[in-house]
């Protein structure tokens, strides 16, 4: 069975009584890595792709933790080559 909207007529639908979706848990922060929420989705897109990524920063912002995390989550092995 289906529904015909007529024509000109606009559909609202709510996510939450707000308007707004609600609030996702990251995944870098589930994994005890915090300060990397801007870039999260570039970081997993290129893990589910298969894609080289290349993380630049200061000593000490915890690029190396990070790619242990992710490989020990997903059982890779990770080779890290600090320059």
């Amino acid at each position: 069975m289906s529904t015909r909207v007529p024509r000109g007529s606009k559909l609202h639908v709510s996510t939450t009584p707000a308007g707004r979706a609600p609030p996702r848990e990251s995944v870098l922060e589930s994994l005890g890595i915090y300060g990397y929420r801007a870039v999260e989705g570039v970081i997993l897109a290129a893990l589910v792709l298969g894609e080289a990524l290349l993380l630049i920063g200061r000593h000490g912002t915890a690029k190396t933790q990070l790619c242990r995390r992710l490989a020990a989550a997903l059982g890779l092995e990770l080779r890290a080559y600090d320059a």
